[in-house]
């Protein structure tokens, strides 16, 4: 999954790494390439718990172990790789949001929880995606949100990571694999994506 706030340039090579934890709560973490000519942010949405709160997620620093995913690759043969995804698009220089909403420093990231799609609002708009456009696939309406702030325009991005308090309980795991690239919802997207899964036991 890829969601950005402004339309972006390239993104490919993207791996998520998914697991519950057993106690209600899920991890995540997510890498990818990118490129894009104006500031961005990525958003991933999240199944969190109906009660979650400006604190619903527990961001985790993982710039010092870039070769997280490359460590997982090792117990899998790659059969074939797939060309990345392209958009046409737009992107500078990353700013804090605002103070409406806690910020966390992760690593080369400034990241933020935001609860509700309603709580954009209290983000900076270049850092969000219109809530009109979340309308459209309504099976996000209730769903909390992981916004990443990018720090550059082009980067393998350091694996982002975060703990959140899910809705699904120990019942399923939730990948995040929707595209928003262009601020548009289109029928049909292309997939450049590993997934590992790992269990609670």
């Amino acid at each position: 999954m890829c969601c950005f706030a402004q339309a972006i340039s390239f993104v490919g090579k993207t791996q998520i790494f998914a697991r519950l934890t057993g106690k209600g709560s899920q991890i995540l973490v997510y890498q990818m390439e990118y490129e894009s000519e104006v500031p961005n942010a990525m958003i991933l949405p999240l199944p969190v718990s109906q009660n979650a709160g400006d604190d619903g997620v527990r961001f985790i620093d993982l710039s010092e172990d870039e070769s997280f995913f490359k460590t997982l690759q090792r117990g899998f043969p790659i059969l074939q790789s797939s060309p990345g995804i392209t958009c046409s698009a737009k992107m500078g220089e990353v700013k804090s949001v605002s103070d409406s909403l806690q910020v966390h420093n992760v690593g080369s990231f400034i990241a933020s929880f935001v609860p509700s799609i309603d709580d954009f609002d209290r983000l900076d708009p270049q850092f969000t995606i219109a809530k009109e456009t979340w309308l459209k696939i309504p099976e996000y309406a209730d769903y909390g949100f992981a916004v990443f702030q990018l720090a550059s325009l082009s980067a393998t991005a350091h694996p982002m990571a975060f703990e959140f308090q899910t809705r699904f309980e120990n019942e399923r795991v939730f990948f995040p694999t929707v595209h928003i690239h262009d601020g548009e919802v289109h029928a049909t997207e292309e997939f450049d994506h590993a997934l590992y899964l790992q269990h609670a036991g």
